[in-house]
């Protein structure tokens, strides 16, 4: 969806490509480790994609996408070993993943079967909702994470960034999830977006992520990923000096802005850092050179800071810079040309 949106090539859909031969993987199988060869069965990108969507479509009695081993946080690999938990995080993916691709595929009976699942999925989605904030998962047993009566993670920051980026629940639900994310997960004193708050004391019954320290990496420190998100769903939602004040928070450059600053991160100053420990750790780097996060700030820089998009043969400017900017310098290539853009402040009152 992405390398269509930007290129508005959708002939990539209909090219013919191999599938991977490898032994059969068991959904209560932890790991494998095999070497995939090509198989001799081909089939357009187009089903390729739609065989990912399918295989993806594994509910829970509830509506939600099943836990199976984990989902983005791999270390929540016991919420659902048994078969029976769920994933609200995950149900929201596959919706906002199957909304956007929904516009490439031109066979009805697909197009209908796909709005069913994601209606469905919609419905399932809003039950998850609990006073102030979107749960984070069901385990095998049936008791929700992300809970106020969770003894941890009561508050995960993944669903309430992505019931934003998925367009998920009322305005009002995606708002207050949002505030109350602020108010428990955004750590002003150390500069810190937590994963969730408070960190697990034990594996027990949720997975490897209650085997780290407390507040380090998954196990409620900062993971810089999810904290891009949040800080994503910010403007996406309007709320345009917050998100600007968070996204100088996930800068490196920033965190060393003093030796007092290097001597605490402890980790290079020009490159994106995986995780940012809270608890007695609280403000070290963790992990960096790290692709994931570093390609999401980078897109949250480039599409939502300088507001600068591309689709196919158009270029867009939205800039959703902090209203003390003078200005912003921009070059990028298009089309074979380096195009260079000055964004102004001509008011100094954010009017662009």
């Amino acid at each position: 969806c992405e390398y269509v949106a930007h290129t508005g090539d959708k002939a990539v859909l209909g090219e013919y490509e191999p599938f991977l031969c490898d032994i059969a993987i068991s959904p209560s199988d932890v790991s494998v480790y095999a070497s995939a060869e090509f198989s001799d069965e081909k089939a357009t990108v187009l089903e390729h994609c739609l065989r990912a969507l399918y295989v993806s479509m594994d509910f829970g009695e509830n509506g939600l996408v099943r836990m199976r081993g984990g989902d983005w946080n791999d270390a929540m690999d016991k919420v659902g070993e048994l078969g029976f938990g769920t994933s609200v995080w995950c149900s929201m993916f596959l919706y906002h993943v199957t909304e956007r691709f929904l516009p490439l595929v031109k066979d009805i009976e697909i197009c209908d079967k796909l709005r069913s699942v994601n209606k469905s999925l919609y419905e399932a989605i809003c039950a998850a909702y609990e006073n102030d904030r979107f749960l984070r998962a069901f385990r095998d047993d049936g008791t929700p994470l992300g809970s106020e009566s969770s003894s941890a993670c009561k508050i995960d920051i993944l669903t309430q960034s992505w019931s934003v980026i998925a367009g998920v629940g009322s305005a009002r639900q995606r708002a207050d999830a949002l505030e109350t994310a602020y108010s428990v997960l955004c750590d002003k004193e150390h500069k810190i977006i937590k994963l969730f708050s408070p960190p697990f004391e034990s594996s027990e019954g949720v997975g490897y992520i209650g085997d780290y320290p407390l507040c380090v990496r998954e196990n409620g420190g900062q993971y810089t990923q999810a904290s891009v998100w949040y800080v994503w769903a910010l403007f996406a939602s309007g709320q345009i000096e917050r998100a600007n004040e968070l996204l100088r928070w996930l800068s490196p450059a920033d965190r060393c802005a003093t030796y007092e600053d290097v001597q605490k991160y402890c980790v290079e100053p020009y490159v994106s850092a995986a995780d940012v420990y809270g608890g007695e750790n609280a403000g070290k780097g963790g992990w960096t050179w790290y692709t994931g996060s570093a390609s999401w700030l980078y897109k949250c820089l480039i599409e939502q800071y300088a507001g600068i998009k591309m689709r196919g043969d158009v270029v867009s400017f939205d800039p959703k810079l902090p209203k003390d900017t003078a200005e912003l310098n921009v070059t990028f290539l298009f089309g074979g040309e380096r195009i260079k853009v000055k964004i102004v402040n001509s008011s100094l009152g954010g009017e662009w």
